[in-house]
């Protein structure tokens, strides 16, 4: 940088207006610079060098020019200038210019608050004002800001059109393109419901009937029906419909409902719903339109839901309709299956969907937008009249919920329930009424409603002689008083405190929950509700932000000498106020009422945590009672029986809630203690189990010795099952012996008879399919392919599957009856290591032998990526089944495509030919032998070796990668790119990701060139993260690069340095400029290639401005 240049961080650096191309942009003038230079926004055509041009900027990096703009015209002041070169290059300001234009413009003049230079045609000298560095924010704010608003209008104007694009008044529009056919059956094929219609119409029901049914008819939603099967119909005029103005048509389907096989698919419950909508900002919803009716019926099914009305008219539906008691469960398991995998934002209840975000409104732009897509791929159909977008208040099932967590019920409940006269009529009206109340209650606004609602519950007993008095009119007031005058309710977060209050009288019941926001930070307790250890705790702050002292803080932790008093006071001081979220009530039962009252206080507790469990299994809380049954000493001695409340007590066991009461403490450190001894059992237990690992590999390496050597000294392979277990070694009778009759001989063969029935028995273990292995030092019988499979695959061993034991026996017999005599006289199982050694060895052709060993080059040839090989390994992944399960991996979640994880223990070869066809996503190794990469390359594994040495000790290591998939050519199958690979190579803590199950969304069969795309732009991605610039990793170290092949691991003693920098740029090259090996691929890849990383800027290749044009 000169001397006399300003820097960009000089508030009164030199800006000014120009105007390119119509648009008006700000100018820095830098008299350092020697060429001009500006963002690939600003021009629209550029003209790619044919070489690149380097530059050195202030901070001396150098840098590489591949596209110039010449003789750009540049207006400034509305004056016309000719720049001869602009090249382009991104600096993070829209145009420097530099001195290849201020001389063609001499003289040049700059002072405090303009810059002037001459025209030359004119030889006038043009002044413009200067625009400093802190106006040049403010106004690039400002344009930001406005920038944003129109994105934001646009994105909004984007999803409007989405939505109409899913919206109609026709269920079965033409846009409904979903494939759902809904079948229902009888129980008894041969029944015929057939309901007589003796309902009196009256001449409006008439006309509006045929109406009705003649749109149905046209929409193709109903047809003429000649079923056995009828159900009357008749029209309702509740309070939905008198606000619509148009009544509703309903079908009698009760007989019919049960005489067919219900659908047991579960509605998502409502608490489940307010749980997922805690601390959510932004909510949409849509309502699908006549949701029943978008699906349709086979033709055995549409007999089932005939109906007669007037005038003398019998109808079947086409579609699914209302009344049907599978209708619901049918549609839910139907939004459910087109809405999976969008659950984290999106919920569906029947056909009311909610889309709900944290973030900020384009957060809530692209969730909506995804939602849409999803619908209209599936073929919904939404009512545009119903849908609410961008909402931060919405009314989803009968519920106002507001982004500040506050539930308020609906004014339509209460209206309908205002409805109700002071004097109910008849037990009817008296149990709709008091239906009104139940929802109201379940949703937790009404407190005390079980002791209110009492004596009206008494009167809908039909043993009781009917009578209303005056209190009851003035009850029936009083409640409605009240539900006019609801509270609101709080959703609690994860960061509140929860406290649950409980009471009990004679005959009832309540509970009641309440939150402190922010409470348990406030509280010095984690997200569990667990107390965070004082050494990391800071001071703990109240709500008005003074100190609270540390005797009046509220900790959980029981082993902590707190009184109770204290900690109860804390949380009813007014520091802390707390939020109301629900009310509960109940009725206890003619038994329950007559236990005590500490047993009716703990009864009310446990009945509360029950209903209330959803909330509070996640946390610790505080339960307030005036129970002194706590906790339930089943040891203890009482004279009143409580077995019932210590039943129900068990199963809340899994609740761990802070009870503020004195003999509390005492159990809860009972509880650690005996927690303790566990835990010490259990690590006990683990160092037993390690000293058992290390005896059983020593024991494993010993046998695998002693198995080679017999079988290389051995004429004929007689090794018995692995399952069998060993047996004494028996002597070896002379060969003179042998030879002196030859009954003898007979005996002889018996005696192998005998042994490979033995042999049979001990490997036998099941009745299931039978595998025989015919030789090799695993021959034997199994009943299980898990077992034998690892003795098949990838050996050469004869083997053939059995239906039957006693098929596999017999031909494991006939298998030595082949052997002739001489040979059977030297296959004896039960001969001495010794006397073994001595016997001669059989003839074997050494020529032969040496030409079965393959050579190193045949051995690498064998190591190298095939098309065959690379299909093999794919399927192996997406269809993993027990195989797969024995070769240490399982499958792991990526989205590029299927990759698997390697656990400790597995065989070299699988982990190597999994990793040159890039389907491994980490490798582990316990860190002692690391013989998992012993078929990489030595300077691989002795990279691998120097860090478990110096670095990590020895424990557990993890090799993590980010590959691509080889690229073969479509035609010769001949390989064109291997995989690339970028790995992290560091210490385990033996956390291992979770197991992926593919086949809930399924990989394609068959690797698609997206697959291949994806994967080589993730190698890019993820080498773009290490550096030292912003947000990149910089403490590391490059352990190994060769063969496209990167390895680094991490560094806590200094940052990556310069020579290692210059391997990791060699590394990306490729992916900048398509360069070797990535030079041979074909041009529809490097085009999807170039499409994903153009907007890199280090990125430039001959399809750049194709891909951003198409971008």
């Amino acid at each position: 940088m000169n001397k006399g240049r300003k820097s960009k961080d000089n508030p009164n650096a030199t800006f000014i207006e120009v105007t390119i191309e119509n648009r008006k942009i700000f100018a820095y003038v830098d008299t350092g610079a020697s060429i001009c230079f500006g963002k690939r926004k600003i021009i629209k055509n550029w003209e790619k060098l044919k070489k690149p041009t380097k530059i050195v900027i202030a901070d001396k990096s150098v840098h590489k020019i591949w596209y110039v703009a010449r003789m750009v015209p540049i207006y400034i002041n509305k004056v016309k200038f000719i720049t001869p070169t602009i090249y382009m290059h991104d600096s993070g300001i829209d145009l420097i210019i530099g001195n290849n234009f201020l001389k063609l413009y001499q003289p040049f003049t700059q002072t405090d608050k303009s810059v002037i230079i001459k025209h030359k045609e004119t030889g006038k000298l043009v002044s413009t004002p200067i625009v400093t560095q802190i106006e040049y924010v403010r106004m690039l704010a400002r344009d930001i800001k406005f920038q944003v608003e129109i994105l934001l209008t646009m994105k909004k104007e984007h999803i409007e059109r989405a939505l109409e694009e899913v919206c109609s008044e026709n269920p079965l529009d033409k846009i409904n393109t979903n494939n759902q056919l809904v079948s229902i059956k009888l129980k008894d094929p041969l029944a015929e419901i057939n309901i007589p219609n003796r309902i009196p119409y009256s001449i409006k029901d008439v006309k509006e009937f045929k109406e009705e049914c003649q749109q149905l008819l046209n929409k193709g939603i109903i047809r003429e029906s000649s079923s056995p099967h009828s159900a009357p119909a008749f029209y309702v005029e509740n309070n939905n419909e008198v606000k619509r103005g148009k009544r509703r048509m309903v079908i009698n389907y009760k007989k019919m409902n049960d005489a067919t096989i219900g659908d047991s698919y579960k509605l998502p419950r409502k608490d489940y719903i307010l749980e997922k909508l805690k601390g959510n900002t932004h909510f949409s919803t849509f309502d699908a339109k006549s949701g029943y009716w978008q699906l349709r019926l086979d033709e055995s099914t549409k007999p089932l839901t005939a109906f007669s009305c007037p005038p003398q008219k019998h109808y079947e539906w086409n579609v699914l309709p209302f009344g049907l008691k599978q209708a619901p469960s049918i549609y839910q398991r139907f939004m459910d299956n087109n809405l999976q995998g969008l659950e984290s934002f999106c919920l569906a209840y029947i056909d009311d969907i909610i889309v709900f975000t944290k973030g900020d409104e384009q957060d809530h732009i692209k969730a909506v937008s995804t939602v849409l897509k999803r619908i209209k791929e599936k073929g919904l159909i939404l009512s545009q009249k119903k849908s609410k977008l961008l909402q931060n208040e919405v009314e989803y099932l009968g519920l106002k919920i507001a982004k500040n967590g506050i539930i308020s019920l609906t004014n339509n409940t209460q209206e309908k329930l205002k409805l109700f006269p002071d004097k109910l009529e008849d037990r009817k009206q008296i149990q709709r009424f008091l239906g009104c109340l139940n929802y109201i209650a379940e949703q937790g606004f009404l407190k005390n409603l079980a002791k209110e609602r009492k004596a009206l519950q008494k009167k809908i007993s039909e043993k009781i002689r009917w009578e209303w008095t005056p209190s009851d009119t003035q009850l029936v007031q009083n409640i409605k008083t009240n539900v006019q005058c609801l509270p609101e309710l709080y959703n609690p977060e994860t960061k509140d405190f929860l406290i649950v209050e409980t009471d009990a009288s004679d005959d009832t019941w309540a509970g009641c929950m309440k939150a402190i926001q922010n409470g348990k930070e406030l509280l010095g307790l984690d997200i569990d509700g667990i107390p965070i250890p004082q050494s990391n705790l800071s001071k703990v702050l109240s709500i008005d932000g003074s100190q609270i002292p540390q005797s009046d803080s509220v900790l959980l932790n029981s082993s902590l000498q707190v009184s109770s008093n204290e900690q109860t006071s804390v949380l009813k001081t007014e520091k802390y106020k707390s939020k109301l979220c629900k009310y509960i009530s109940g009725t206890f039962s003619e038994t329950e009422q007559k236990y005590s009252t500490h047993e009716k206080e703990t009864l009310a507790c446990l009945k509360t945590l029950k209903k209330w469990k959803i909330d509070l299994l996640q946390t610790r809380f505080e339960l307030r009672t005036d129970s002194k049954y706590g906790s339930i000493n089943p040891l203890a001695t009482t004279t009143t029986p409580i077995p019932p409340i210590y039943k129900i007590h068990q199963k809340q066991q899994q609740h761990l809630c802070r009870y503020p009461h004195k003999r509390m403490e005492g159990i809860l450190k009972q509880a650690q203690h005996h927690l303790q001894q566990k835990r010490e059992q259990v690590i006990s237990l683990e160092k037993q189990l390690t000293i058992a690992r290390e005896e059983e590999e020593k024991l494993a390496n010993t046998v695998q010795y002693l198995t080679q050597t017999t079988t290389s000294e051995s004429t004929s392979e007689s090794t018995p099952s692995p399952s069998k277990p060993s047996t004494p070694i028996k002597s070896r009778p002379s060969k003179t012996q042998e030879s002196e009759s030859p009954s003898s001989r007979k005996n002889e063969f018996i005696k192998i008879e005998e042994d490979v029935e033995e042999i049979v028995q001990n490997s036998s273990i099941g009745k299931q399919k039978w595998y025989v292995i015919f030789n090799g030092p695993f021959k034997g019988i199994y009943s299980d392919w898990a077992l034998a499979s690892p003795h098949i695959i990838g050996k050469s061993v004869s083997h053939k599957s059995y239906t039957s034991q006693e098929e596999a026996k017999q031909a494991l017999k006939e298998s030595y009856k082949t052997v002739t005599t001489e040979e059977v006289q030297k296959s004896r199982r039960f001969i001495s290591l010794n006397q073994r050694l001595q016997e001669k060895s059989p003839r074997i052709n050494p020529i032969d032998l040496i030409r079965s060993i393959p050579t190193t080059r045949e051995r690498e040839e064998m190591k190298k990526p095939s098309v065959e090989k690379f299909q093999r390994l794919w399927d192996s992944v997406i269809h993993y089944d027990e195989v797969q399960a024995t070769k240490s991996f399982y499958p792991s979640k990526r989205p590029i495509g299927p990759k698997v994880v390697f656990l400790p223990g597995a065989a070299p070869t699988d982990v190597h030919e999994y990793f040159v066809h890039g389907l491994v996503d980490t490798i582990y190794t316990d860190g002692t032998t690391i013989r998992e990469f012993q078929e990489f390359p030595i300077q691989v594994q002795n990279i691998i070796k120097t860090y478990n040495a110096l670095f990590a000790h020895h424990r557990p290591l993890y090799f993590k990668l980010h590959s691509s998939y080889p690229v073969f050519d479509n035609n010769n199958h001949k390989l064109l790119v291997p995989s690339i690979t970028l790995a992290e190579l560091g210490v385990s803590n033996d956390v291992y990701p979770p197991k992926y199950e593919l086949r809930d969304d399924l990989p394609p069969a068959i690797p698609s060139s997206q697959n291949l795309v994806d994967a080589l732009a993730g190698v890019f991605f993820a080498s773009l993260k290490l550096g030292t610039g912003t947000r990149q990793k910089s403490d590391i170290k490059i352990n190994y690069s060769k063969n496209n092949m990167l390895i680094y691991s991490k560094y806590s003693k200094g940052t990556i340095d310069d020579e290692q920098l210059k391997v990791l740029a060699d590394f990306e090259e490729p992916f900048e400029k398509f360069t070797e090996p990535l030079s041979i691929l074909p041009e529809d890849f490097k085009i999807a290639l170039c499409q994903k990383l153009f907007h890199i800027s280090r990125h430039v290749c001959e399809y750049c401005t194709a891909s951003q044009m198409q971008q």
